[in-house]
């Protein structure tokens, strides 16, 4: 086992190809304050079957005992063999940012994402690799997940959101290819498969970094790129636990948990929320431009994603105005054919309340850091 490090070199293909069974498989992995949980996901993903040859950690600040939790992991017995990477001095960059920091910072050729509080089932890593072995032209495989609450209990159904309902509701073990005809439109209107169920190839990974700033999260992106290319497979198998402890990024679309779990989850997004303006106008801009660059253009794809750009720009202006008229602008924009993509009313109310809540001065000053 290599001794903890910070590596300064970037992705650095090693070019062997990802269906061969001595492709180097790397981990990346963004941490922040996650002590309670970071110590089982650690070992789920260094008791596989078939084991990462390195784990890439970026730490984005954390003020817990996470990092400490890190080093001891890379000392065990179970870390035998695994080169753990652990990425301490780079300034704060968020969620997407920091996945990017993590993946930048692999040499591997395939490329697992990996949150910090999930649990990896034993057979993960050689399951997904199976995959690129049948695909060789796989620039991205995703899979299914189970659900557990917060102390690791059971929850009934399965990670399933919309996108893999349906067409993509295979039997179990079954892999389908998302081509750009049935999928690419979807994913631009809107997403839903996770990062934490991701593997992407070393080449992928250059081609989608750096992410665009203020996107819809960097999962939305990889997904939206690898339908582009024609090379993103599903793979129908629970090969992740998915934890849903309240405090997620992401949640889940058919969890709903009680009545409690729910109204913190409403309050959290209310107080966390700056205005959706940027997410939707760069998220669309970025999206036209890769269409454009592989001559999908005339795609349908690329008719949702200026309609993105569209509503960010009435967004931005509902939230340029003061409270009422802001609210007013909100409220047409919400009434009218230009309707919330994705998340509807929910994205309405929270920017509502954000209007309403929040001083012109104040959002004018959130809104410098996402449109300049």
């Amino acid at each position: 086992m290599t001794a903890p490090e910070t590596q300064n070199a970037m992705n650095i293909c090693k070019g062997k190809t990802a269906a061969s069974k001595h492709a180097r498989i790397s981990v990346a992995m963004a941490t922040y304050n996650g002590e309670k949980y970071i110590e089982e996901q650690l070992l789920s993903i260094c008791r596989q079957t078939r084991k990462p040859d390195e784990i890439v950690v970026s730490d984005d600040g954390s003020k817990d005992a996470t990092l400490e939790i890190v080093e001891r992991v890379s000392r065990s017995e179970d870390a035998t063999g695994i080169e753990f990477v652990i990425i301490t001095d780079n300034p704060r960059h968020g969620y997407c940012g920091n996945f990017e920091w993590a993946i930048q910072h692999t040499t591997g050729d395939l490329v697992f994402l990996s949150d910090q509080d999930d649990v990896w089932m034993p057979e993960k890593v050689a399951e997904v690799i199976n995959v690129f072995s049948k695909y060789p032209d796989a620039s991205c495989v995703f899979h299914n997940a189970s659900l557990i609450g917060k102390n690791g209990e059971p929850i009934e159904g399965v990670f399933d959101e919309r996108l893999t309902t349906g067409e993509l509701n295979l039997p179990q073990g079954q892999i389908k290819k998302l081509d750009r005809d049935n999928y690419l439109a979807p994913a631009v209107s809107w997403g839903g498969i996770r990062g934490m169920s991701m593997c992407i190839t070393c080449a992928f990974a250059d081609s989608v970094i750096p992410f665009p700033p203020n996107i819809n999260g960097h999962d939305k992106w990889i997904m939206v790129c690898a339908i582009v290319n024609d090379a993103m497979y599903y793979v129908n198998l629970p090969l992740t636990r998915y934890r849903l402890h309240g405090n997620n990024i992401c949640g889940n679309a058919t969890y709903r948990g009680n009545l409690w779990n729910r109204v913190e989850k409403i309050l959290h997004k209310f107080k966390s929320h700056r205005g959706s303006s940027g997410m939707y106008y760069y998220t669309g801009m970025a999206t036209v431009q890769r269409l454009s660059e592989a001559g999908l253009s005339d795609h349908s794809a690329n008719v949702i994603a200026n309609r993105l750009v569209e509503i960010g720009e009435k967004i931005h202006d509902a939230e340029s105005s003061g409270r009422l008229m802001g609210a007013f602008k909100l409220c047409r924009l919400f009434c009218s054919d230009m309707r919330y993509r994705h998340s509807g009313t929910g994205a309405f109310v929270q920017d509502l309340v954000y209007i309403l809540r929040t001083s012109k001065k104040k959002r004018q000053k959130n809104m410098d850091g996402e449109f300049n």
